[in-house]
């Protein structure tokens, strides 16, 4: 059962999805937010700095959050599969939300959170490097922007693929070197 506290969180949110059907990130007013909702201005700050948070929330709850146990069990696989599944199922926020490019973009404030959602994660499970530039940071760098790249690929140019191709790109790429794709 939700708390009052991620109710109204979650009710913010939901205001912000059903404006962004119409507007832009960038022309959106926190009163407009509030207003969408029946709740007073004020309130929005017991919650949230700014709009850009409010995504970020988004994001983390509707697909980082539920993947955790996957990852921390090391199936990685399926927690690609869930995100995509879960970004899927509300892509039209999120292709509107990818082609947005001014500051504070969707695309980085993806990064931001998966940075500091998967460092913990790659930290624990990979606890001392092969070698000195294979650092918990950098491996976690590496799979966000693949991620991103399979990911803005998918909702801006291909959209129509299906989930389960979209996993057999991710896949490929992952998986194979530069080297192993051209030899094919």
């Amino acid at each position: 059962m939700l708390s009052n506290n991620e109710t109204t969180a979650r009710l913010i949110c939901e205001g912000l999805k059903n404006l962004l059907k119409t507007k832009n990130l960038d022309r959106i007013r926190i009163k407009e937010i509030t207003d969408e909702v029946g709740l007073m201005r004020p309130t929005f700050y017991n919650y949230f700095q700014d709009k850009y948070e409010v995504v970020e929330y988004i994001f983390t709850h509707e697909v980082l959050e539920p993947i955790r146990p996957f990852l921390q069990s090391g199936l990685v696989k399926e927690a690609f599969h869930f995100m995509i599944v879960a970004i899927q199922k509300d892509s039209e926020f999120y292709r509107r939300e990818i082609m947005r490019s001014s500051q504070n973009s969707f695309r980085d404030i993806l990064a931001g959170s998966m940075h500091d959602f998967l460092l913990p994660i790659i930290e624990e499970k990979v606890p001392k490097p092969k070698h000195p530039f294979l650092t918990a940071e950098n491996i976690t760098e590496y799979y966000i922007n693949i991620f991103l790249f399979v990911l803005t690929k998918w909702l801006i140019e291909s959209p129509e693929i299906p989930v389960d191709q979209i996993m057999e790109i991710y896949e490929l790429l992952v998986s194979n070197s530069l080297g192993d794709l051209l030899s094919r």
